[in-house]
C-alpha cells in the first residue's frame, strides 16, 4: 500500500529540457520580433491619436469667429405712391469690436481645450502601454522561472519516491511539495493564459500573426536606480493648464456677454430721399443708431462670474494639492522599490547557497536531494528579486507618469538603456 502510495514516474529531466529549448528556439525563430520602442511609438498612430489630429483639423477649418457686421438691411419706403417721395436707405449693424476679441478668444480656448482633453486621454494610455510591457516582460520572466521549480519539484518527488522506506523518511515533506507543485502549476497555466491574451492585444496593435516583444534594450535596475528625477518641475502639469484654461474660457464668455448688453452703436444708416428740383439739394443723409446704456445686466454678469470664477479657483487649488500628495506618495513608493530592491539583491549576493551548492558538488558521497534542495532554494530567492524588480520597474514608470517627465516632448523610451525617441 506504501509502495503505491509513495510511487512516483522517473521523468527525464533532461529530455524535457531539451524538448523545451527547441520548441522555443524554433517559435522565437518563426516569430518576428518588436521592438519595445516601436511597440512604445504605436501610440502616435492610435484611435486617440487619430481622433486628436482630425478633431484638430476639423476645428481649424471651421470659422466660428464674429464677423465685423452683423446684418445689412436695404430698406424703400414711399409716401403717397409718387415717385419724388419715394425713399431708399441702407442700414448696417455692426458687431462690437470687444464681442468680437472675446468671441475669437473663446474659440481659440475651446480649440486648446479640446487638444489638452485628448493629450490627458493619449497621455494615459501610453502610461497603459509602458504597464502593459512591464508585465508582459516581467510575466515571461516569472514563467520562466516556475517552469524550472515545477522541474525541481518533480525531481524532488522523484528522489523522495525512493527514500520511502528509509528510517528518516518524511512523508510531511511529500505532502507538502505535492501542495507546492500544485499551486506551482496553477500559476503557470495562470501566466500562459495571461500571456496569450497579452500577445493577442499586440497582434492587434501591429497588424502582424505573432509578436513578440525585443527586451535585449530594456533599461537595468541599476540604471533605473540612479535615474535622474527632479522634485520639482519646470513644465505645468497638463490638467492645470487645461483648468485655466478653461477659467480663460469663463472670463472670455463674460466678456462677450457684457459685450452685447453695453454696444452702443447700434447701427449705421444712409438715405435718400428722391431728387430735388435743385440738382445740388438731392436728399441724403447718414444717421447712427445709439444704444443708451445700461449696466444693470452687465453688473449681475459679472457677480455670477467672479463668483464661479472663485468656486473653480478654489477646486482648482485643492486638486493641485492631492495631485502633489499624489506625486508625493509616487515618489515614497519609488525610493520604496528601490531600497527593497537593493537589500534582496544583496542579501542574495551575500548568501552562501551558491557557494555550498558549487562546494558540495565537487564532493564525493553528497546526497541528490540535498543538492536539489540548494536548486530550489537559489531559485526562490530568484523568483522573489524578480518579484521586486518588476515593483521597482511599475514604480519607475508611475513616478514619471505623475511628475508627466513621461510625457514631455520629444517623448522618449524610458524603458529604454539609452532612452531612444519614439517613433513619429
Amino acid at each position: 500500500m506504501m509502495s503505491l502510495l509513495f510511487k512516483i514516474v522517473k521523468i527525464n529531466s533532461r529530455s524535457i529540457l531539451l524538448t523545451l529549448l527547441f520548441a522555443g528556439v524554433a517559435v522565437t525563430q518563426a516569430q518576428e520580433k518588436q521592438s519595445l520602442t516601436t511597440f512604445l511609438s504605436s501610440i502616435n498612430k492610435s484611435e486617440l491619436a487619430v481622433k486628436d489630429s482630425t478633431t484638430s483639423s476639423l476645428l481649424h477649418s471651421k470659422n466660428y469667429n464674429i464677423p465685423l457686421i452683423k446684418s445689412t438691411q436695404f430698406r424703400l419706403e414711399t409716401r403717397r405712391f409718387i415717385e419724388t417721395f419715394q425713399e431708399y436707405s441702407v442700414r448696417i449693424k455692426p458687431n462690437n469690436f470687444r464681442e468680437i476679441s472675446s468671441q475669437k478668444n473663446i474659440y481659440s480656448n475651446k480649440i486648446q481645450e479640446v487638444h489638452l482633453e485628448n493629450k490627458i486621454e493619449i497621455n494615459q494610455d501610453l502610461k497603459s502601454r509602458y504597464l502593459f510591457a512591464l508585465d508582459y516582460i516581467f510575466n515571461n520572466k516569472m514563467e520562466v522561472l516556475l517552469l524550472t521549480k515545477q522541474q525541481q519539484i518533480n525531481d524532488k518527488l522523484t528522489l523522495l519516491g525512493h527514500q520511502v522506506f528509509d528510517e528518516n523518511f518524511e512523508i510531511k515533506e511529500v505532502i507538502e511539495s505535492e501542495e507546492d507543485l500544485l499551486a506551482t502549476h496553477l500559476k503557470i497555466i495562470q501566466l500562459k493564459n495571461i500571456r496569450e491574451d497579452q500577445e493577442e492585444y499586440l497582434k492587434k496593435v501591429f497588424g502582424l500573426d505573432a509578436v513578440p516583444i525585443e527586451t535585449t534594450d530594456l533599461i537595468s535596475p541599476e540604471q533605473i536606480i540612479d535615474f535622474p528625477i527632479s522634485d520639482s518641475v519646470s513644465y505645468e502639469y497638463t490638467f492645470l493648464s487645461l483648468q485655466k484654461l478653461k477659467m480663460n474660457t469663463l472670463e472670455n464668455e463674460m466678456n462677450l456677454s457684457i459685450a452685447k448688453s453695453n454696444q452702443l452703436l447700434d447701427f449705421v444708416q444712409a438715405k435718400y430721399i428722391g431728387k430735388s428740383e435743385n440738382l445740388f439739394e438731392d436728399n441724403l443723409s447718414i444717421g447712427l443708431g445709439i444704444n443708451l446704456p445700461f449696466f444693470g445686466a452687465a453688473r449681475q454678469d459679472k457677480s455670477e462670474f467672479y463668483f464661479e470664477k472663485t468656486v473653480k479657483e478654489s477646486k482648482l487649488n485643492n486638486e493641485l494639492k492631492n495631485y502633489q500628495l499624489k506625486v508625493s506618495s509616487a515618489k515614497n513608493a519609488y525610493n520604496t522599490s528601490i531600497v527593497n530592491y537593493t537589500i534582496l539583491k544583496k542579501q542574495n549576493e551575500n548568501s552562501s547557497v551558491s557557494s555550498i551548492y558549487e562546494a558540495y558538488q565537487k564532493m564525493d558521497g553528497v546526497s541528490p536531494l540535498l543538492l536539489l534542495k540548494l536548486k530550489i532554494l537559489q531559485n526562490k530567492k530568484n523568483i522573489e528579486i524578480l518579484k521586486f524588480e518588476h515593483e521597482l520597474y511599475k514604480a519607475y514608470i508611475e513616478f514619471l507618469s505623475l511628475n508627466e517627465q513621461l510625457f514631455q516632448e520629444p517623448l522618449l523610451n524610458y524603458l529604454s538603456s539609452s532612452l531612444e525617441p519614439l517613433e513619429n
